[in-house]
């Protein structure tokens, strides 16, 4: 998994010779189209990095991009401007535009070499070393995908420094999962993000190391499970109802990373309600939570009914052999202890969930 990690005129120049060491006939950018109004100078530069002139697709904001229609229209830009098996795709974005922009390079001509410029903070920690892509499809979350490895991430964390707030704390979510899920010191670096930021103290230092904890978080399973089904399943934690959560809000409204911190939530009630999570370490666990959610979710809410029709059609279930009133997810027995199974799902009455909801004054 290549990755170029920094900032600064030296960086910019080390990442333009690594994109054109690929040495692509054609450089096929998809860009979100914040990102290309926010850089269009960078838009243009990518798309020079080629033999041939590029191909630039400006996808729709956000969540939006993560559909069937836009996978198509990025695929007709791609094949229409004469992509061929020697193009490259190169993403400029988050993790939807990386996402559908990935996807897409997996399925042209069976699979394109890609690129990702990854322009937040949950696309640089997260999404980076992960083969994943997907859009949502049939009204539910990364359910329609494959997995595409990327020939080259550059990241450059001078792109953080544009970020609306809520796209920040949605990055600082993911790094807070992490720190649970792991503990030692991927929970120390959990706490000096948090300080770091009530200070506005998150230089490109910081952020570079942030970043880099996050990515290296990540490697030991993915070496053993590329495709985050076993080992890799712990970085899981929290997304069944924080996927479910997300898709009862409009798009942008509950982002991912704030959806998973409600949901690492609800999973601390579970599984304490299991006996399986006890006092200190509950506490430990809700309390570095707290230091990035606001005190309730955002209104209208959804309703009980709404949010679990939708986690009990969550991508991984059929895994942990569940029956029809029961769902699953990755449990933590203390923090950095994610609970041992066959799959690492726990699976428990659905009731459960429905139970944290109401405790959180969803309607019916």
């Amino acid at each position: 998994m290549p990755v170029l990690l920094g900032t600064g005129t030296a960086f910019d120049q080390a990442a333009t010779g690594a994109i054109r060491a690929l040495a692509a006939d054609c450089v096929c950018v998809v860009a979100d189209a914040a990102v290309a109004r926010l850089y269009p100078d960078d838009v243009i530069r990518f798309a020079a990095l080629g033999s041939s002139p590029g191909i630039v697709f400006v996808a729709p904001e956000g969540e939006r991009c993560k559909s069937l229609p836009v996978l198509g229209e990025v695929t007709d830009a791609c094949l229409t401007g004469g992509a061929t098996k020697r193009s490259l795709v190169l993403v400029f974005g988050g993790g939807a535009t990386m996402n559908v922009g990935g996807l897409a390079a997996a399925l042209i001509y069976r699979g394109l070499r890609l690129c990702y410029v990854p322009t937040t903070l949950m696309a640089q920690n997260d999404v980076v070393p992960s083969m994943k892509t997907a859009i949502n499809f049939c009204g539910r979350k990364n359910n329609f995908g494959t997995f595409h490895a990327a020939s080259l991430n550059v990241v450059d964390t001078r792109y953080l420094h544009t970020l609306p707030a809520d796209e920040l704390r949605a990055g600082m979510g993911e790094l807070v999962k992490n720190a649970l899920v792991l503990g030692g010191d991927h929970f120390t670096m959990a706490e000096r993000m948090f300080d770091a930021h009530a200070r506005a103290a998150l230089d490109d230092a910081l952020l570079a190391e942030i970043v880099e904890a996050g990515i290296r978080a990540k490697l030991p399973a993915l070496a053993i499970d590329a495709q985050e089904a076993r080992a890799g399943m712990i970085f899981e934690y929290g997304h069944t109802v924080g996927h479910a959560l997300e898709l009862c809000y409009p798009a942008g409204v509950l982002p991912h990373g704030l959806a998973v911190c409600w949901r690492m939530r609800c999973c601390s009630y579970v599984a304490a309600r299991l006996g399986v999570l006890h006092g200190s370490e509950r506490v430990r666990h809700d309390a570095l939570i707290q230091r990035l959610l606001p005190e309730a979710l955002p209104a209208p809410l959804p309703t009980v009914t709404d949010v679990m029709f939708r986690v009990m059609r969550d991508g991984k279930r059929g895994r942990a052999l569940e029956s029809a009133d029961e769902c699953s997810c990755v449990l933590l027995s203390a923090v950095g202890e994610p609970r041992q199974t066959e799959t690492m799902l726990s699976k428990f009455p659905a009731t459960l969930i429905a139970d944290w909801l109401r405790a959180q004054g969803l309607p019916a």
